[in-house]
């Protein structure tokens, strides 16, 4: 690692932007581009976006290996849900800087202020613009449907968790000369029953995201300033089905009425499943999604990043055996190319 190195940062408010210049960062840049890894667009209105749950810190527990599947993403705006509440902007930064080489040395984040350890932080290569209704985005007032369900042993807990904010974070992005509105997540784990308290906490956390990006965008509206697409993603936790995704989808406001699931799938071309479960409660499903405005923006391909895929002499040295890795995530990255059309 270089000593000479130096960083520019300005923080403001409870939900942070953060503009990094990084003067000089890892020596020797960024590794050659592995025949497994992703391929970036050539067209100058494309762009790449990739969300993952990190387990909390895996950039810090496993920065090598954290760091090479940054590289075989290569996206230009990465969602990371699930961050842990006591990790800091310069831990995170440490593993983006250089991704592409000596001169990428630029990234801005929106630090999410809501979920506890579950909060999301947007990092796009190009400027952002935070979005203050999800700084944090309130808990619903609708909580009872949560609590008329859930032990009364668990009430104190739950309640200072609503008090937290929900899971989410959102940021509008500068791609391509347009707008971006794009809106992280992490919804509640656990409770296989459509019936159980978890699930209902689920779907209660979607409606509030919903309805929070609708006032987004009735508030950009007037005050003049456009939105030009929309992509909402993260670990949705379909354990009990899809109704949260579901609610997530029917999000209808004024030109944006109609929102697709971008179907992410591994390099074997059928395999879908973000959430590793072997050796675990749960089994391997998908639980880790994108959905994107379809009247304004192109899916042209959505793949499931698996570190599986690796050579097995890179997985040994960098750590990414055995399945699944201690100290990273069992949850596999969903990274989505797109096309403003």
């Amino acid at each position: 690692m270089s000593s000479g190195r130096g960083l520019l940062a300005s923080m403001t408010g409870r939900n942070a932007c953060i503009t990094v210049v990084a003067v000089s960062i890892l020596a020797g840049g960024c590794q050659a581009r592995a025949a497994h890894d992703l391929h970036p667009g050539g067209s100058a209105g494309r762009f790449r976006v990739s969300v993952w749950n990190v387990a909390e810190s895996s950039f810090i527990r496993r920065p090598e290996g954290f760091r090479r599947i940054l590289q075989a993403t290569d996206a230009d705006i990465f969602s990371f849900d699930e961050v842990g509440e006591h990790t800091t902007p310069d831990q995170l930064l440490g593993a983006l800087r250089g991704l592409r080489g000596n001169a990428d040395t630029v990234w801005h984040l929106s630090w999410g202020a809501g979920g506890d350890y579950q909060r999301t932080v947007i990092a796009s290569r190009t400027q952002l613009e935070h979005v203050s209704e999800f700084s944090p985005l309130p808990f619903p007032r609708n909580s009872d449907l949560v609590l008329n369900k859930a032990p009364d042993s668990l009430h104190a807990r739950l309640r200072s968790q609503f008090a937290r904010g929900v899971a989410t974070n959102a940021a509008v992005v500068e791609v391509r000369g347009r707008r971006l509105l794009l809106v992280g997540l992490d919804l509640w784990a656990r409770g296989n029953s459509p019936d159980s308290w978890e699930e209902t906490r689920r779907r209660v956390e979607a409606a509030a995201i919903r309805d929070a990006i609708a006032l987004v965008l009735k508030r950009f509206e007037s005050q003049h300033k456009e939105v030009n697409g929309i992509v909402v993603g993260g670990d949705m936790n379909l354990i009990a089905g899809r109704a949260p995704l579901d609610t997530l989808l029917a999000l209808a406001s004024g030109r944006f009425s109609s929102f697709t699931l971008a179907p992410a799938v591994h390099a074997d071309g059928w395999s879908t499943w973000t959430w590793d479960g072997r050796g675990g409660p749960f089994h391997s499903a998908r639980m880790d999604v994108v959905i994107f405005s379809d009247l304004t923006l192109r899916a042209l391909s959505a793949r499931v990043v698996n570190w599986d895929d690796f050579p097995s002499a890179e997985r040994v040295a960098l750590g990414l055996t055995p399945t699944p890795v201690v100290g990273l995530s069992r949850h596999r990255p969903v990274v989505v190319d797109f096309e403003w059309r």
